[in-house]
């Protein structure tokens, strides 16, 4: 009797850790759709104003899943930042940019684009996936990014 009991206390110990890391997987785990892709943004929205983008030098954003990174150009600076994932929402931290200035045609807009997408990234707080297309959003819809996979 005192065997099964063992056994069975065993069991339940081993099914209860697998659980415990399959939900810690779940909660952490970058969805492979939303990695496998480059992410160019089509639609920019802060403060509940839609801004304009660069035509010629596109905002782009990567998630690289194995260290909980996202990486990505503003249009004329690289940046890269720290993630986390939960169900859908989505946190956006620790940004840091190089720090160069883009001149030629459109280089005011791209830096003004840049501008706005690097102040939209931290404020992020959800996200929405829907086959080509990433929206984040947060600042209760104020904040508004659309991507498409590219």
């Amino acid at each position: 009797m005192r065997r099964r009991i063992i056994i069975i206390t065993l069991a339940v110990v081993a099914a209860l850790a697998v659980s415990g890391g399959i939900a810690y997987a779940a909660l952490t785990a970058t969805p492979t759709s939303l990695s496998q892709s480059t992410w160019t943004l089509t639609r920019l929205v802060v403060d509940g104003q839609e801004q304009p983008l660069s035509s010629t030098r596109p905002a782009t954003l990567r998630f690289l899943s194995n260290d909980h990174q996202v990486a990505g150009s503003g249009g004329c600076n690289m940046f890269g930042a720290s993630y986390m994932l939960v169900g859908s929402q989505l946190r956006i931290s620790e940004l840091r940019t190089t720090l160069m200035a883009c001149a030629g045609d459109d280089g005011a807009s791209v830096m003004e684009q840049e501008s706005h997408y690097l102040q939209a990234l931290p404020q992020v707080t959800s996200y929405r996936l829907g086959g080509s297309t990433l929206m984040l959003t947060g600042d209760n819809g104020r904040v508004s990014l659309t991507f498409r996979a590219s």
